[in-house]
């Protein structure tokens, strides 16, 4: 999840200003569903071992004012049933990118 920090980050870039999901799978690549695209994102929870407990985290994530803005809900799903859900936002500070790398890092052991 860290090393996927800058490309998590330029797609933030990219769809800041649309309401959504980051969506990371075992393809490793970062994609953005939009709200729009949420129910087949929905459906295609249903086959995954925790699929209702996420989606309606998701769910909860998206209906919050903040997702419309430059903060996103991140989704890390494995097809073993481990996930990670978080928001993450476009920062300028220097020590930002630092201070998401430590805090992505300590995350991902958790699902490991």
């Amino acid at each position: 999840m860290p090393s996927l920090l800058a490309s998590i980050e330029d797609l933030l870039e990219e769809v800041y200003w649309l309401e959504g999901v980051i969506l990371i799978t075992e393809s490793k690549s970062p994609t953005f569903i939009s709200i729009s695209q949420i129910n087949n994102l929905y459906n295609r929870l249903c086959v995954h071992p925790k699929g209702k407990v996420v989606k309606e985290l998701i769910r909860k994530f998206v209906e919050r004012k903040n997702s419309i803005n430059s903060t996103k809900p991140v989704l890390v799903l494995e097809s073993n049933g481990r996930y990670w859900l978080g928001l993450i936002g476009l920062h300028n500070s220097p020590s930002a990118g630092q201070d998401k790398v430590q805090h992505l890092n300590r995350c991902y052991k958790l699902i490991r």
